[in-house]
């Protein structure tokens, strides 16, 4: 594993309640009868029957650090395992990606959040990331998933305005 060469606090930045839905397919039914654009590989995840939800209502703390403030000297994925293991945060729960798209209707055009979800794959070298934008119009809004080390993700890696969000454990 690479060294991070930076390593600032991740800031609280909002509560999210997860386990209104039973499965994916819900949300993905609710994101679209939103007006929500979803991409092909988020909408196929979404309505797999693996998709875990959670069995009762949870509310989880969010926090969220610039990916500047992460930089790294090796693969994007070893930079993001070694933060989280430094700053004990731990990745999102699936759920959290499509619950956080549906409440922060308000996202700036200009950022990006990248959400790596814990799917119990974490030592494998691969994690899958949500990647949550905003086009022009509110309507407009956009869920993707990225393999975290993907030529589409790494195009967000060193821009200012993309976060990534993590969840901080309560003890």
């Amino acid at each position: 594993m690479e060294k991070v060469v930076s390593l600032a606090d991740p800031r609280k930045w909002r509560p999210i309640t997860i386990g209104g839905r039973k499965t994916g397919s819900r949300y993905l039914q609710t994101l679209t009868d939103a007006h929500f654009r979803v991409s092909d590989s988020a909408a196929n995840f979404l309505n797999k029957s693996e998709f875990v939800c959670s069995t009762g209502i949870i509310v989880l703390d969010l926090v969220v650090c610039r990916s500047t403030e992460i930089s790294g000297v090796g693969k994007l994925y070893d930079t993001v395992l070694q933060y989280t293991k430094i700053k004990q945060l731990e990745f999102c729960p699936e759920e959290v990606a499509p619950a956080l798209r549906l409440d922060y209707v308000d996202q700036p055009r200009e950022e990006h959040l990248i959400l790596p979800i814990s799917r119990g794959n974490e030592g494998s070298g691969e994690l899958t990331a949500f990647i949550l934008t905003r086009d022009y119009y509110l309507a407009n809004l956009h869920l993707h998933l990225r393999e975290l080390d993907s030529e589409d993700l790494r195009c967000y890696e060193n821009r200012y305005e993309t976060r990534l969000v993590f969840i901080k454990p309560r003890r």
